[in-house]
C-alpha cells in the first residue's frame, strides 16, 4: 500500500512547495489562520494539506501552530544552505507528467512525453532543476579529477553548464564549450554568461560538431547523451582517436551526505 499511495505523498509535497508553505514557515511556527492569509488558500483545504504534511513528516504541529521540520527548513524554505525547490518544481511540472505516460511509452516503445513536447516554461523548469540536481556531482568531479593538464573542456548534453562552471572555478585556464539541444542553448548561454566562471560558450547539437578537434579536449556526458550521439554516427570516435584527448563519462549520483568519491574515469568509451 505504501508503494500504491506513494504518488499521494509526493503530491502533498509538490502542492505545498507550489503554494509556498515552507517559505511561509521559514521564520518559525505559524497558526493556520495566519497561513490562510499569507497563502490565500481557504481554511478547510489548507488544513487537509497541512495535516497531511505533518502525517508524512514534512511539517510539525503543536496545537494550531505549524512549523517546518529541520529538513524542510534546510532544503525547501529558501533559508537553508541547500535549496531543492527547483528540483521539486521540475518533478511536479515535468517529470510527474512524463511518468504519467509511462504505460503509453512502454507500449509504443518510445517516449510519449519527451523533450519535444515541453512548453517553454517546462523547458526552463526542467533545465534549471537538472542543473541543481547535478550540482553536487559537478562539484565532486571538479574536486576528484585534475583538469590542470587540459586547456579545453567540451560538455556534451551539459544543460545549464553546471559541470563546466564547477571545473572552471577551480581551473580558470579551461576554455569550456557546452553542447546542448537547440531548444536549450539560449538558456545555457544565459546561465553561463551570469556565472562567476564565465567565459564559456554554448552551442546547439546541430551546428557545433563539424571539425571539432581542439587539443586536450575533455568531454563529459551522461550515458543517455552518449547513446544519442553514438546512434547518429558522431561523438566518441572523434574525441578519443587522438592520444591527447581524454574522455570522462559522468552522470549524477545522489548521496545522503557529502559526496566524497568522484565518478569513474576512462580514456576510451
Amino acid at each position: 500500500m505504501q508503494v500504491i499511495a506513494g504518488q499521494m505523498t509526493a503530491k502533498y509535497l509538490f502542492v505545498a512547495a507550489d503554494l509556498g508553505v515552507f517559505e511561509a514557515l521559514a521564520d518559525g511556527p505559524v497558526e493556520q489562520h495566519q497561513l490562510e492569509g499569507r497563502l490565500s488558500v481557504p481554511g478547510h483545504g489548507l488544513r487537509i494539506l497541512l495535516d497531511a504534511l505533518v502525517a508524512v513528516g514534512l511539517l510539525q504541529r503543536s496545537g494550531d501552530r505549524y512549523a517546518n521540520t529541520d529538513v524542510t527548513q534546510e532544503v525547501l524554505s529558501g533559508r537553508g544552505h541547500q535549496d531543492l525547490r527547483p528540483i521539486v518544481k521540475m518533478w511536479n511540472d515535468v517529470v510527474y507528467q512524463q511518468w504519467a505516460s509511462l504505460g503509453q511509452s512502454i507500449r509504443a516503445d518510445r517516449a510519449a512525453y519527451g523533450y519535444a513536447e515541453f512548453t517553454p516554461d517546462q523547458l526552463e523548469t526542467f533545465t534549471t532543476g537538472v542543473g541543481v540536481l547535478t550540482a553536487p556531482t559537478a562539484d565532486a568531479l571538479s574536486r576528484s579529477y585534475d583538469f590542470s593538464r587540459h586547456r579545453s573542456l567540451l560538455d556534451l548534453g551539459g544543460g545549464t553548464g553546471s559541470f563546466v562552471t564547477a571545473a572552471r572555478q577551480r581551473y580558470p585556464q579551461l576554455h569550456a564549450t557546452v553542447l546542448e539541444r537547440s531548444q536549450s542553448a539560449p538558456l545555457t548561454r544565459a546561465r553561463l554568461a551570469a556565472s562567476a566562471a564565465a567565459p564559456a560558450s554554448a552551442s546547439s547539437k546541430e551546428t557545433c560538431w563539424t571539425g571539432l578537434s581542439p587539443p586536450a579536449t575533455m568531454s563529459t556526458w551522461c550515458p543517455t547523451c552518449c547513446t544519442f550521439f553514438r546512434h547518429r554516427g558522431t561523438g566518441s570516435c572523434c574525441l578519443t582517436s587522438e592520444p591527447r584527448h581524454r574522455l570522462v563519462l559522468a552522470c549524477y549520483w545522489w548521496t545522503s551526505g557529502p559526496t566524497t568519491n568522484g565518478p569513474s574515469q576512462r580514456s576510451r568509451p
